[in-house]
């Protein structure tokens, strides 16, 4: 995939993903954020459950004859995604200037997943990458230390 055709879905992610943090925001000052957490979870299963609705013949949930080790791995994501959205929430609720937040907690991981991507991928990346991790950590100190 390249091009315009790797771009729509990129954008797509990127863009809802910059939107919601807003959305979330308002509602942890509205509610707490263990609520916020529980109720945000709660919607989500239903969104997925409509979705395996919708593609339910082509979806099957496990077949352990192939990748016993991708359902591990998506657990331990699952598990590491849900630890991740309580702390987002509670940090949102914590520090009071959010974007102090969102964007702290949007571009370190694009540097951990370069890194990881790296070593345990063993995908190549280029002195532009490099320099690109180098910049957004010296972005993350400023935004951090204002």
């Amino acid at each position: 995939m390249s091009g315009l055709n790797c771009l729509a879905p990129i954008m797509v992610p990127s863009i809802l993903w910059g939107i919601y943090p807003i959305l979330f925001t308002f509602a942890i000052n509205e509610l707490n954020y263990i609520n916020v957490f529980i109720i945000g979870y709660f919607f989500n299963f239903i969104f997925i459950l409509i979705f395996y609705i919708i593609n339910r013949n082509n979806i099957k949930l496990i077949n352990f004859k192939k990748g016993k080790k991708a359902y591990l791995v998506l657990f331990v994501g699952s598990i590491l995604t849900s630890i991740a959205s309580y702390y987002f929430y509670k940090s949102i609720k914590v520090c009071k200037k959010s974007y102090k937040v969102i964007a702290i907690t949007y571009s370190l991981p694009i540097v951990l997943s370069t890194l990881g991507c790296m070593i345990f991928l063993r995908e190549k990346i280029s002195l532009k990458n490099i320099f690109g991790i180098i910049l957004a950590l010296i972005g993350i100190n400023f935004i951090y230390h204002e």
